[in-house]
């Protein structure tokens, strides 16, 4: 008599082994991209709430000291462009091209000290407080901001290029890539952003005479710097041009402050992609009035901007402490 058995098939086939394959590839098709968007999305999130925290302590620093913070005066900050006069500086190199976010710095944190008549920047003091550095009425300083984190090591330098910068450090946000976060301290009293007549906000002939001054940012504008850079489209005359064809340009806007370069804005006003500093300088609520009459944004304030998920300043994901940019 002849006994079955039953035999009980053990693995997989070669076919279910690749229909597996593929199901597991496909989803990590689905999730890679989600994950990439979540984490840059709570990148911004921490940016957003890194300007937030610049912003609180700028303001509990013009409540102390009736000025918002940067022992430098504008025309201290980036003289290479001209019209102002560079700081004599021990320990900070060099003096012509320090940044606004760099006497942001200073202003907020400290590292500038005057030891005997001679201003001196010392790294090792940054968190500690900015001394007065009037010797005829010294006191002591107090830091605005609980540490010294989110700050680049001296002069900006990443993958991508070198900032034309000095070497006291800036904040830099909180992307994977940090980039600086850009600041500019208005000139008080000043009222027109007009490109071409009144207050200008751009250097003209050696004079700073404007609201707001890309001398305070063109340190890092004007430069390669920013990992992973992108642009998508670049508008010349509303036709958008790939990215590629651009040459060495460094793809950030904030470089120039003109208008009628392309067409790209709303209120009739001409302007390219990546923006120029023009709107960011406009108080939106003047849209459509003549250039001449138009108000500055953040009147005899400042503005902060973060570069946003494009790592590209000057586009509308730019992260700034007065809302979006509406051109």
């Amino acid at each position: 008599m002849t006994v079955a058995h039953n035999r009980t098939r053990r693995g997989f086939t070669m076919i279910e082994v690749l229909i597996v394959l593929i199901i597991i590839l496909v989803l990590a098709g689905i999730l890679i991209p989600v994950v990439s968007i979540m984490q840059r999305r709570a990148q911004g999130a921490n940016t957003s709430a890194l300007i937030n925290q610049l912003q609180t302590a700028i303001e509990t620093y013009y409540q102390d000291h009736r000025a918002y913070p940067g022992p430098l005066s504008n025309a201290e900050v980036y003289t290479a462009l001209g019209g102002g006069t560079a700081p004599a500086i021990t320990g900070a190199t060099p003096t012509a091209q320090i940044t606004g976010s760099e006497n942001l710095v200073l202003g907020l944190m400290g590292g500038l000290y005057n030891a005997g008549g001679v201003l001196t920047f010392d790294a090792s003091r940054i968190g500690t407080g900015a001394p007065s550095l009037n010797l005829a009425a010294p006191r002591g300083g107090k830091a605005y901001l609980a540490s010294a984190a989110n700050l680049s090591d001296g002069v900006f330098s990443d993958a991508s290029g070198t900032a034309a910068d000095s070497s006291i450090p800036e904040f830099v946000d909180r992307f994977n890539n940090p980039l600086p976060v850009l600041y500019l301290r208005a000139r008080v009293g000043a009222r027109s952003t007009a490109n071409t007549e009144g207050d200008n906000p751009i250097i003209t002939n050696g004079t700073r005479t404007g609201p707001y001054d890309i001398s305070q940012v063109i340190g890092y504008t004007s430069t390669l710097i920013g990992v992973g850079k992108n642009l998508q489209d670049y508008y010349i005359n509303g036709t958008a041009t790939s990215r590629e064809n651009l040459g060495t340009a460094p793809y950030h806007g904030l470089r120039a402050i003109g208008i009628g370069t392309s067409i790209r804005a709303t209120d009739g006003n001409a302007y390219q992609l990546p923006y120029n500093a023009h709107p960011y300088f406009r108080d939106p609520n003047t849209t459509g009035l003549a250039v001449a009459s138009q108000a500055p944004r953040q009147r005899d304030r400042y503005i902060l901007i973060s570069a946003g998920e494009d790592r590209v300043y000057g586009t509308a994901d730019d992260i700034t402490n007065f809302g979006a940019v509406n051109p």
